[in-house]
C-alpha cells in the first residue's frame, strides 16, 4: 500500500510539476511583456525630460533677450514656462500612476498564483518526506513484506477453497440434474430450439435496432454541437476581424488623399514613437499567438496519433469478434451433432423396445403351448387311470410328466432370465436419458454463455459507436484547427497592415488600438475555452482506453470460459459415444444370446413334442395290443368255460 501511495505521489508531483512549469512559463512571458512596457515608459521619461530641458533652453534665451528688463514679459514668460512645466508634471505623473496601477493590476494576480503553487510543493514535498521517512524504516519494510507473504498466503488459500466450492456445486447441480425425468427433458430440449430461433430473430432486430441508434448517435453529439459553436464564433470573429481591418484601410486611403498635410504632421509627431511601440507589441502578441497555434497544432497531431490507435484497437476487437462468432458457429455444429445422435440413440430405444415387445409376445406363445403340453398330460393321466393296473404305462406317463414339469421349469427359468434382461435394458435406457440430461444441461450452459457473447458483442458496439463519435469530434476539431490557422494567418496579416495605419491621427490610432486589444484579449479567451474543450475531449479519450482494455480483459475471461466449455462438451460427447458404443455392443449380444435361446427352446420343445407324439403313438399301438390280447383271453375263457359247462 505505501509503494502505491508512493506511486501515486510521484504521478501527482510530476503532472504539479508539469502544470508549474506551464503556468510559470506563461508568467515569464507576462512579465517579460511587462518589462518591455516599463521599458517604453522609461523612454517616454526621458523625452519628456529632453522636452522641457528644451523648454527651459528657450526660456532662458527669451530671458536673455533684450525684452526682459520689462516686467510684463517676465510675468508672461514665467507663467508660461511654470504652465508647461505644471502640464508637463501632471502629465508625467498621470501617465506614471497609470502605469504603474496597470503593472500593481497585471502583476498581483501572477504573484498569488506563484505563493499558492509555492505553498503546494511545500505541502507535497513534507508528504514525500513523510512518506520516505515511512518506507525507509526497517520495520515498515519487514511489515510490508509480511504482509504481501500473508497476502499471497490467503489469496491461494482462497482461489484453492473458491476451486473446491466450484467443484462441489458443479456436483450438486449434476446431480440436481440427474433427478429430473425422461419426459420434462425431451421437452426441454424441442424448447430449447425455438428459444434458439427465437433468439436468432431477437438478435437481427437488435443489429437493426443498433445500426439505427448509431445513425442518430453520429448526427446528435453534444460534443459535435459545442465544436460547432466555437466554430461559428470564430468564424464571426474571423469576420469583424476583417470589416475592422478594412475600413481602417479605407480611412487610412481617404486620409491620404484628402489631407497629405495631417498626414506629415502626425508623422512628426513625437506620438507617433508610442504607435510605433505599441504596434510592436501588438507584433509580440501575434508572435504568442502563433506560438499557441503551433502547440495547438501538435495537440491535434497528438490527437491524430490516438486515433490511429484507436483504429487499430478497434481492428483487432473486430478480428476478434469474428473469431468470437466462428467459435460459436463451431458450438452451434456441436450441439446440432449432439441433437443428431440423441435422435438416433432415441430410435435405437424405440427399436429395442420394439424388440422387447417381440420377445413378450415369443414368451406368451411358449406359456400358450406348455398350457396345452399340461393339458395333454393331465388327459393323458386320466386314459392311464382308466386302463387300470398297467404299470409300464404308468412309468411312462410318470416319466413324460417328469420331463414336462423339467421343461416348465426350465422355461420359468428363461420367463425370469427374459425378466432380468429386460429391467437391464431399462437400466441402460434410464442411463441413456440420464446422459441426454446431461447433454442438455450442457446445451443450457452454451446458451447462458451464448447470452454473455452477445452481451460482449453490445458493449462492443458501443464502444465502436464511441469510437466513431470520437472520430467526428477528430474531425471537427481538425476543421477547427484549420479556421484557427487562418485566424492565426489573418493576424499575420493585420501585422503588416498595421504598419500602413501610422498615417492615422493619434486619437483615431488609439481607439483601433484599444479595439484591436480587446478583440485579442477575446481571442485569448477563446483559445482557453478551446484548450479546455481539447483536455475534456483527452479525458474522454483516456476512459474510452481503459473501458477498451477492461472489455479486452472481458473477452481474454470468455475466451477461457469458451475453452473450459468446449473441453467440457468435447468429454461429454466422447463419453457419450463411449457408453453407445458399450450399449450397441452389448444389446448386439443380448439380441444374439435371446435369439439363440429362444431357437434353442423351441427347438427343444418342438423336439420333446415329437417325442411325445411318438409316445402317444406308441402307447395307442400298446393299447390295442392290449385288448387284442384282453379280448383273445376273453374268448379263451369263454370257450374254457363253455369246455366246463360241457363237462358238468
Amino acid at each position: 500500500m505505501v509503494i502505491s501511495d508512493l506511486k501515486r505521489a510521484n504521478k501527482l508531483i510530476s503532472s504539479a510539476l508539469e502544470n508549474l512549469t506551464t503556468q510559470l512559463a506563461n508568467v515569464t512571458e507576462k512579465v517579460d511583456a511587462l518589462e518591455v512596457e516599463l521599458e517604453d515608459n522609461r523612454t517616454i521619461i526621458k523625452q519628456k525630460e529632453l522636452e522641457v530641458n528644451y523648454l527651459k533652453e528657450q526660456i532662458s534665451n527669451y530671458e536673455s533677450s533684450g525684452d526682459v528688463s520689462s516686467p510684463s514679459n517676465q510675468e508672461i514668460g514665467n507663467e508660461i514656462s511654470s504652465k508647461i512645466i505644471d502640464s508637463l508634471k501632471s502629465s508625467f505623473e498621470m501617465n506614471t500612476q497609470a502605469l504603474i496601477d496597470n503593472q500593481s493590476e497585471k502583476i498581483s494576480p501572477f504573484q498569488e498564483q506563484l505563493s499558492n503553487f509555492e505553498e503546494k510543493l511545500n505541502t507535497i514535498s513534507k508528504n514525500i518526506s513523510k512518506i520516505e521517512s515511512k518506507v525507509d524504516t526497517p520495520s515498515s519494510s519487514n511489515q510490508l513484506d509480511e504482509f504481501e507473504a500473508k497476502y499471497h498466503d490467503l489469496k491461494m488459500v482462497s482461489t484453492e477453497l473458491a476451486e473446491k466450492i466450484a467443484s462441489l456445486e458443479e456436483e450438486r447441480e449434476n446431480k440436481e440434474k440427474d433427478i429430473r425425468s425422461l419426459n420434462e427433458q425431451i421437452r426441454e430440449i424441442q424448447n430449447n430450439e425455438n428459444s434458439l430461433k427465437d433468439q436468432i430473430g431477437t438478435l437481427a432486430q437488435n443489429n437493426q435496432i443498433l445500426q439505427n441508434e448509431l445513425m442518430d448517435n453520429s448526427e446528435s453529439s453534444s460534443s459535435v454541437e459545442k465544436l460547432a459553436l466555437i466554430q461559428e464564433e470564430f468564424s464571426q470573429k474571423e469576420e469583424t476581424y476583417s470589416q475592422e481591418i478594412s475600413k481602417l484601410k479605407d480611412e487610412i486611403e481617404e486620409l491620404k488623399q484628402t489631407e497629405p498635410k495631417v498626414i506629415r504632421e502626425v508623422e512628426k509627431d513625437e506620438d507617433s514613437l508610442k504607435l510605433m511601440e505599441r504596434i510592436n507589441r501588438l507584433e509580440s502578441e501575434n508572435n504568442s499567438l502563433r506560438k499557441q497555434i503551433q502547440t495547438f497544432d501538435r495537440i491535434i497531431d497528438d490527437i491524430k496519433k490516438s486515433e490511429n490507435e484507436f483504429d487499430s484497437e478497434t481492428e483487432l476487437k473486430d478480428e476478434e469478434l469474428s473469431e468470437i462468432r466462428s467459435e460459436k458457429e463451431g458450438l452451434i455444429e456441436k450441439i446440432t451433432q449432439l441433437q443428431i445422435t440423441i435422435d438416433a440413440l432415441e430410435n435405437k430405444v424405440r427399436q429395442k423396445d420394439i424388440k422387447i415387445d417381440k420377445h413378450k409376445g415369443y414368451l406368451i406363445q411358449s406359456e400358450e403351448v406348455l398350457g396345452k403340453f399340461k393339458e395333454d398330460a393331465a388327459e393323458y393321466k386320466r386314459e392311464i387311470e382308466k386302463t387300470g393296473d398297467l404299470t409300464d404305462s404308468l412309468e411312462k406317463g410318470r416319466k413324460l410328466l417328469q420331463e414336462a414339469e423339467n421343461v416348465i421349469k426350465q422355461k420359468i427359468d428363461e420367463n425370469t432370465q427374459l425378466k432380468e434382461n429386460l429391467s437391464n435394458l431399462r437400466d441402460e435406457k434410464k442411463q441413456l436419458l440420464v446422459k441426454q440430461s446431461i447433454n442438455q444441461s450442457s446445451s443450457e450452459e452454451l446458451d447462458k454463455f451464448r447470452s454473455q457473447v452477445l452481451s460482449l458483442e453490445k458493449d462492443l458496439k458501443t464502444t465502436q459507436t464511441e469510437l466513431e463519435q470520437k472520430k467526428l469530434e477528430l474531425e471537427n476539431q481538425k476543421k477547427f484547427s484549420s479556421r484557427k490557422r487562418s485566424s492565426s494567418r489573418t493576424l499575420g496579416e493585420n501585422s503588416v497592415r498595421l504598419e500602413s495605419i501610422t498615417n492615422l491621427s493619434p486619437d483615431e490610432l488609439r481607439d483601433k488600438l484599444e479595439s484591436l486589444l480587446k478583440n485579442s484579449i477575446d481571442l485569448e479567451a477563446d483559445l482557453d475555452s478551446a484548450e479546455d474543450d481539447i483536455e475534456n475531449l483527452e479525458d474522454e479519450l483516456l476512459k474510452l482506453k481503459e473501458s477498451n482494455e477492461a472489455i479486452g480483459i472481458e473477452l481474454s475471461n470468455k475466451d477461457n470460459l469458451l475453452e473450459s466449455r468446449t473441453a467440457h462438451a468435447e468429454k461429454l460427447a466422447k463419453e457419450f459415444e463411449e457408453i453407445r458404443t458399450k450399449f450397441e455392443s452389448q444389446s448386439e449380444s443380448n439380441e444374439s444370446e435371446m435369439i439363440n435361446r429362444l431357437k434353442t427352446a423351441i427347438e427343444d420343445k418342438d423336439y420333446k413334442i415329437r417325442k411325445l407324439e411318438e409316445l402317444q403313438i406308441l402307447d395307442q399301438s400298446n393299447i390295442a395290443k392290449l385288448e387284442a390280447r384282453f379280448e383273445k383271453i376273453f374268448e379263451e375263457n369263454k370257450q374254457l368255460q363253455a369246455m366246463v359247462d360241457e363237462n358238468d
